[in-house]
């Protein structure tokens, strides 16, 4: 994919970061998944999201609009059914805790090994997560939550569907690909940003790429069209 620019408000430098296509590609590379099918967005405090068999329905209001995110969710068209994977934001901040480039609500430890050597990692401090509150692992994570946020669901979403799908080889690449390298000719990107000199381009906005998450099972195991409210956080 080609690489789409954000300016830091706060330094005048254009953030470089890659488009998130890895997992679409992948996707729209299936035959059953309907083309421009996937959609990804986030909840607020106040909306009502409730479930109708495998997919959701999402009530959105203009008064919520700068209330706080408290999930997201992603859809998806296989043939004639659509499929939808919600995610809390307690769920999306324990996914969040699994990147590379930590730079926030991190504990440093000391590493060894049998030769004498010793070194310090970063690691996530979970006990940082709390229910109902985005928790940032990075700047990244803290300057854009919402995009980011839907590059997580996408991510939980689509990546069973395409292991289902796809040969033992494949499968095997995407189990062990959590962080930016390349599967089957598509780019999975870590959560980072490139800085370069600024410069004026319009670009497209993002979409975001998505981290593995557990699927709420309520939306997996009602197979009747019958609403009801999901728990939201």
């Amino acid at each position: 994919g080609g690489a789409v620019r954000r300016c830091d408000q706060e330094t005048g430098q254009v953030m470089l970061m890659e488009s998130y296509f890895g997992y679409e590609k992948l996707a729209y590379d299936i035959p059953e998944i309907e083309r421009g099918s996937i959609f990804a967005e986030v909840v607020r405090q106040g909306e009502v999201v409730t479930f109708k068999g495998r997919t959701l329905e999402h009530e959105k209001s203009f008064e919520a609009i700068d209330n706080d995110i408290i999930g997201a969710y992603a859809k998806v068209k296989i043939g004639d059914e659509e499929i939808a994977h919600y995610m809390s934001v307690y769920q999306i901040s324990k996914s969040w805790s699994k990147t590379n480039s930590l730079d926030k609500n991190f504990v440093e430890e000391q590493r060894h090994n049998n030769y004498g050597n010793s070194w310090t990692v970063k690691v996530a401090d979970t006990s940082k997560i709390e229910k109902g509150k985005l928790t940032a692992f990075n700047k990244n994570q803290e300057d854009f939550p919402e995009e980011m946020s839907k590059r997580t669901v996408i991510k939980a979403l689509l990546k069973p569907i395409i292991k289902s799908y796809a040969e033992p080889t494949n499968a095997a690449a995407l189990d062990n690909n959590e962080e930016g390298t390349v599967i089957k000719e598509a780019e999975v990107l870590d959560d980072y940003f490139v800085l370069e000199e600024a410069e004026t381009k319009q670009v497209e906005t993002p979409k975001e790429e998505v981290q593995t998450s557990e699927q709420t099972e309520s939306s997996e195991n009602n197979e009747e069209s019958i609403a009801e409210e999901l728990p939201l956080f």
